[in-house]
């Protein structure tokens, strides 16, 4: 079994690859599946390596499935302090958020403890779950914006992040150019929410998933107030 430097070491060249490539423009698309379609199901493992099927975590109460940036970003960092500010409010709705990542359970998990990660987070290396949900790639603005002498600069300057990033137990893994998507799915598989961000923070107000858990609850149409069936 390969240790985690090593998986971290090969990741890191994969987001190098990455970069050198650019994004794929077939993933920088917005029109995944929305509110009111079914919800994609699919197995992936947990950060203990045990497969997991999307469908069992809204069989008996509506999932919040967040998918994650590569787990060098620092907006993952910001993500899960939200998502521990958050933590109160879905438990009293009887909710765990479900984080989903690009990393290995053994990356999964060693992310986990330095970020205080309490919630079963999911592991999609081969991002099967960000295609089926069409969770987008940006461009070098979407992803590095806020931080104008990487989106502006060349090689030479990436290579200098790189390092500094290594340096700083940051390592820049996996696919830099994935941005971030958030899901409310109701207990009949129907998706309730679907936000996909359009920059690397984009983060979506909390009370957003907030009510769309309690529209299903209460057994409302996700189409309440249009013309569309399901209202």
């Amino acid at each position: 079994m390969s240790t985690l430097d090593e998986l971290t070491d090969a990741a890191e060249q994969r987001w190098i690859s990455g970069l050198a490539a650019g994004p794929d423009s077939a993933r920088m698309r917005y029109d995944g599946v929305g509110v009111g379609a079914d919800a994609p199901d699919l197995a992936l493992p947990d950060s203990t390596g045990s497969e997991r099927k999307l469908s069992s975590f809204w069989s008996e109460r509506p999932a919040y499935f967040i998918f994650w940036r590569h787990f060098g970003c620092a907006c993952g960092a910001d993500r899960a302090d939200r998502l521990r500010e958050e933590r109160a409010a879905l438990k009293e709705l009887g909710v765990t958020a479900v984080p989903i990542g690009m990393g290995d359970p053994v990356r999964a998990a060693a992310y986990e403890e330095q970020f205080g990660i309490d919630e079963t987070f999911l592991c999609d290396p081969e991002r099967l779950a960000y295609g089926a949900y069409g969770v987008p790639e940006g461009n070098i603005l979407a992803t590095s914006y806020d931080e104008e002498e990487i989106a502006l600069g060349g090689p030479d300057v990436w290579q200098m992040v790189v390092n500094y990033k290594r340096d700083n137990n940051m390592r820049l893994v996996d696919n830099g150019w994935q941005l971030m998507s958030e899901f409310v799915v109701d207990t009949s598989g129907k998706i309730r929410m679907a936000y996909r961000y359009q920059y690397c923070d984009n983060f979506p107000d909390s009370r957003l998933a907030i009510s769309a858990i309690k529209e299903a609850d209460a057994g409302l149409g996700p189409f309440r107030g249009s013309l569309l069936p399901g209202g």
